[in-house]
């Protein structure tokens, strides 16, 4: 996350009462004092419950195969790392759909207690739409979903939470660009909203350069849309939901964090060196 230099006048007041909380440890200087201070007003506890997809292929990492969740990132995991940014967004519930690699997940994670957290399981169900199905009872409010696999790092949850609200949305994806969208769900826009949908369409069929950022937000009416039969939110939830008039796109407009091979790994962990 990128940082820039401010210059700011406080009264000295202020300033003393900003000082007292310099400890040398936890709270370095009095640029971090006012940060922190900062981080504490405005972090919002918008969402309670959020779904991880962690169900799909491993990834070779030092010589053995493991699940994306747990790829290092800063001394600890991808999933551990997310979750320290969602429970700043208010997460207690975290529901987890686990397919090949599962027994990795639960070793690490356990019961979710070591992080202040309760972790639920699932076991994946009939693609990336299962889980909603298996979770109805329990999803009851607006709710967060996303693949494993991306890093929520660089991306404003509380904008996109405000920008689902004020749409009046049943769903919104996160959106960002890529040259070649044949690979994603490729997505046409009218203003904000999501016209049209097409997962992994072949080159020349894609509806533009716009694709699916792997992070949702839903209303808890989106479960019932899955019925037993449903397969993929991406084939069969997401273009119904266009056609419906509620799917909407919130664009990302700084990096977008997809670590789902060894060379997207690799070139994030060396851009972290330089």
């Amino acid at each position: 996350m990128t940082r820039q230099r401010l210059t700011i006048t406080l009264d000295d007041q202020l300033l003393r009462k900003i000082d007292k909380r310099v400890d040398g440890h936890k709270i370095r200087n009095r640029s971090h004092a006012i940060e922190a201070l900062l981080n504490d007003k405005l972090q919002s506890k918008i969402l309670k419950k959020a779904i991880v997809l962690g169900g799909g292929h491993g990834i070779e990492f030092e010589g053995k195969t493991i699940s994306k969740l747990l790829l290092p990132i800063d001394g600890k995991t991808l999933i551990e790392k997310n979750i320290e940014i969602l429970k700043e967004h208010g997460i207690t519930d975290l529901i987890l759909s686990l397919g090949g690699l599962a027994d990795q997940i639960r070793e690490k994670l356990g019961d979710g207690s070591k992080y202040g957290i309760k972790v639920i399981y699932f076991e994946r169900d009939r693609g990336t739409a299962g889980v909603l199905r298996q979770a109805k009872s329990i999803l009851d409010e607006t709710f967060l979903m996303m693949n494993g696999d991306i890093y929520l790092e660089n991306i404003d949850l509380l904008d996109m939470y405000d920008f689902h609200k004020n749409h009046k949305a049943k769903a919104s994806i996160l959106l960002t660009t890529v040259n070649d969208p044949s690979l994603f769900g490729s997505v046409l826009l009218k203003g904000d909203m999501i016209t049209k949908f097409s997962e992994k369409p072949k080159a020349k069929e894609s509806y533009s350069h716009l694709i699916n950022g792997g992070v949702y937000l839903f209303e808890p009416e989106v479960c019932s849309m899955v019925t037993p039969e449903t397969i993929s939110l991406e084939g069969n939830v997401f273009p119904r939901l266009s056609e419906e008039k509620k799917l909407y796109g919130y664009f990302l407009d700084t990096r977008w964090i997809h670590l789902h091979d060894e060379e997207k790994y690799d070139e994030y962990i060396n851009s972290q060196k330089s």
